[in-house]
């Protein structure tokens, strides 16, 4: 099935590794234009050769998506080159595992900056670059996976922050944006299956014409079998 994905400008974020790397090479397979961000240039400049060597295309911009000078600075740059976002991916950069008791103020804060402020940041600077050329656009924002075991507590104020953002930002830019979150499933229910090889379905799908219409949901990717 053709997807129509051939050209498209996909930025990601944290794309120099993880969640973000696979689904940044993902793209690079199907045709994609790739825009690697990511605050460490050696990755970003090594996931984008990834994707070049295999035949795809990509550059990479160094971004640290918790900075707000950096991120405008970055798609100021991203303009600069393409004029515009077809798709904007976000993922996560931190995952915790701390439990409530053992919790501190360092911990909460850095994964609510990394994983949910940094969401925030990047798609509000790709929302003014796909709304100034009035086309329409896909944003898919990827949520921190949970630990196995007990719940933690930052990751599920990070998960919830993530799906309501989503969802609101769903409803300001509906009809020509569409919005919608994928969640990652715990390591423990992937059967060993690396993780961002779980999600890379669900993005793909958000991020294609298979969506159409599809806005304002999230998708808890994974299971059990």
């Amino acid at each position: 099935m053709d997807l129509k994905m051939e050209s498209k400008i996909v930025v990601i974020s944290n794309a120099g590794s993880g969640i973000g790397r696979t689904i940044a090479r993902t793209f690079g397979q199907i045709g994609s234009y790739v825009v690697v961000l990511d605050p460490d240039p050696e990755d970003s400049t090594r996931v984008a050769t990834e994707i070049e060597e295999a035949g795809g295309r990509a550059i990479p911009i160094k971004i640290d998506p918790t900075t707000g000078l950096e991120v405008a600075a970055g798609f100021e740059r991203i303009a600069e080159l393409f004029g515009q976002v077809d798709v904007l991916v976000t993922t996560p950069a931190v995952i915790g595992s701390a439990t409530l008791l053992s919790l501190s103020e360092f911990e909460w804060s850095e994964v609510i900056n990394a994983d949910l402020k940094a969401a925030f940041l990047v798609s509000q600077a790709a929302t003014r670059l796909m709304a100034a050329r009035d086309v329409p656009g896909q944003i898919i924002l990827v949520a921190p996976a949970q630990p196995e075991g007990v719940m933690r507590p930052h990751i599920a104020a990070a998960q919830a922050g993530i799906i309501g953002l989503a969802r609101s930002m769903a409803e300001e830019l509906k009809p020509r944006i569409q919005v919608n979150a994928v969640v990652p499933p715990p390591p423990d229910q992937t059967r060993d299956i690396e993780l961002g090889e779980v999600v890379v379905g669900p993005v793909i799908f958000f991020a294609s014409r298979l969506s159409r219409g599809i806005t304002g949901q999230h998708l808890q990717a994974g299971s059990r079998v």
